[in-house]
């Protein structure tokens, strides 16, 4: 569950659209909505109780497949395997969407704290999650892979980017919302984006 605000149920509605959520829970005596970045299923509903004193509204634009996640127009796909940059960039490309591109520190903290599972690594080189970026063209240069140009500021890890034994040219987010420059043919897990 995400946002949670006060009003009445066409303000909520409207707050929605806004920000494209999925749905939305309307709590009628307390006149309160909380957003959804998932439609809730079935089973949900019927096994918990206490929803039978809330309405329940499905919006219409959500990404409309389960393994998407929507936020701020966006939709977002966490894949669990470890593949390299370039095999990662072309499974998102697959599913008609990028490798994902965190354009802000809350697109950033969003997208760990809600997509990617948690976990505090002891190394926090370990476990990080491809993002879409590389420096390929100009070492010391990263550039989104999806028409958003150079980056010219991003939270980096310590003394990164430092093109450790070279050859680090692909971008990785790290859990603790620092980035890091990697091999592109590391193994990493990662995140797909489209425009919903």
């Amino acid at each position: 569950m995400a946002d949670s605000m006060t009003g009445s149920v066409e303000q909520c509605a409207v707050e929605c659209v806004t920000v494209s959520c999925a749905a939305f829970l309307y709590d009628t005596s307390a006149m309160t909505c909380r957003q959804l970045s998932k439609p809730l299923t079935a089973d949900i509903i019927t096994t918990h109780p206490e929803m039978k004193a809330v309405q329940y509204y499905l919006s219409d634009i959500g990404c409309g497949e389960d393994d998407w996640t929507l936020y701020r127009k966006h939709c977002y796909r966490y894949y669990d395997i470890e593949l390299s940059w370039d095999n990662a960039k072309t499974v998102c490309e697959g599913d008609n969407s990028s490798l994902v591109q965190l354009e802000t520190a809350d697109e950033a903290s969003w997208l760990l704290s809600t997509i990617v599972p948690n976990g505090e690594p002891v190394d926090p080189f370990n476990n990080c999650t491809w993002v879409g970026a590389t420096d390929r063209e100009v070492e010391g240069t990263f550039k989104w892979i999806v028409g958003y140009g150079d980056i010219t500021s991003l939270p980096w890890y310590g003394r990164q980017p430092d093109n450790s034994h070279g050859g680090q040219d692909c971008l990785a987010v790290m859990r603790n919302a620092h980035f890091d420059d990697a091999k592109c043919a590391d193994r990493k897990v990662f995140v797909c984006e489209k425009e919903h």
